[in-house]
């Protein structure tokens, strides 16, 4: 499930995948932003979110794929992030604990290279190892704070 802004949940609703940009001279989170739009792509099962950034848009792209073959026949999904604009811009996913319906839960959260595991089950694979990490166990406050101080 996508919602509105492009925040994606997955399997049991436990957790969920958000994405924020840093551009310019702030952090901008698709969930507050006033300039972000979402449309389906032609008549696919694709859900695009653009965000509006200094010099462009963020386009963020969510789909669902069955793979041929290979090791499991389960569903995936592919998540996309393009920069339309001419400008360099940051970007940080966050695994947040909680659904698009329900609050959730994450114990642990594991990084290895460019697998990433959501308590000791595959979750995300990126396409490199990320440049920082931030984590916050919640009584430690929201790890956006951490993002935006750049203490990642």
């Amino acid at each position: 499930m996508v919602d509105g802004r492009g925040y994606l949940c997955v399997g049991s609703g436990d957790w969920g995948l958000d994405w924020w940009i840093g551009a310019g001279d702030r952090w901008r989170y698709p969930g507050r932003e006033a300039g972000v739009r979402q449309q389906l792509v032609g008549g696919s099962p694709v859900v695009e979110t653009a965000m509006r950034v200094p010099g462009g848009d963020i386009v963020h792209r969510v789909c669902g794929v069955r793979p041929a073959g290979g090791d499991s026949d389960a569903p995936h999904v592919v998540v996309e992030i393009e920069n339309r604009g001419p400008v360099a811009v940051v970007l940080a996913l966050s695994i947040r604990p909680t659904g698009l319906t329900r609050p959730g839960a994450v114990s642990t959260i594991d990084v290895d290279g460019t697998e990433v595991r959501v308590d000791g089950r595959p979750a995300l694979v990126l396409s490199k190892p990320p440049a920082q990490l931030a984590f916050s166990t919640g009584a430690d406050g929201d790890v956006a704070v951490a993002v935006a101080a750049e203490e990642a």
